[in-house]
């Protein structure tokens, strides 16, 4: 019976656990549309933007772009974490913007 009643008890647990790190993924796919929304807003493109949490805190956001932008990166940088921290209401400890290009095939 004490068998049971610890098992019981460890299920309770995970999953209690395990509702709290879904409501984060789910919340963090949220706040990353809404920080991808205002920066298309300001500089016309919809970038990528991944997430990873440490310990409940915000550790790391990553601003991905697929084409050649016309504001400098020191502007990317600038709008992007005033989206971000203004999507998730904290600041992460870095933030990574990046860029990736499609090569277009020889002729």
């Amino acid at each position: 019976m004490k068998i049971l009643k610890n098992i019981s008890t460890l299920l309770l647990v995970t999953t209690l656990i395990a509702c709290g790190v879904s409501d984060q993924i789910a919340g963090g796919l949220a706040k990353s549309a809404s920080a991808a929304e205002a920066i298309e807003k300001k500089i016309g493109t919809k970038p990528y933007i991944g997430f990873s949490y440490l310990n409940g805190k915000l550790a790391s956001v990553t601003v991905q772009f697929f084409n050649e932008q016309k504001q400098s990166v020191s502007e990317l940088e600038k709008i992007s974490k005033v989206a971000i921290i203004e999507a998730f209401n904290e600041e992460p400890k870095n933030i990574t913007i990046s860029f990736s290009t499609i090569p277009t095939p020889n002729k």
